[in-house]
């Protein structure tokens, strides 16, 4: 595969990604009645494989997201709210899968 496909392919999916967020967030009245959102700030979560095997795919998607947060967020955020994402670990691993998974609902209390 050519990196030319693989950047359209790939852009494809981000566009596509961050359609479904767009949508998910436009939402203001419903997403205010939320955990993870409050006047000032949206709480997304992710987790990912930020160690291990697996790393780069984690870290790099992590940055992708961190990228296009600090792009809506200089322009005024969502419905006037900070985008803000916080990551768990899961090494790749099931079992740390569930309790990054866990933590993210329980501990962080994302959106």
């Amino acid at each position: 595969m050519t990196t030319t496909i693989k950047i359209q392919l790939a852009r494809r999916d981000f566009l596509k990604a961050s359609a479904a967020l767009g949508f998910a967030l436009s939402t203001t009245q419903l997403a205010q009645a939320q955990t993870g959102v409050t006047e000032k700030e949206i709480l997304l979560g992710q987790f990912a494989p930020l160690t291990g095997p697996a790393a780069q795919l984690g870290l790099r998607m992590q940055a992708g997201m961190q990228a296009y947060f600090k792009y809506i967020n200089a322009q005024g955020g969502v419905g006037g709210k900070a985008v803000k994402l916080v990551a768990r670990d899961d090494g790749y691993e099931p079992e740390k899968a569930v309790t990054a998974v866990k933590a993210l609902i329980n501990d962080d209390k994302v959106f």
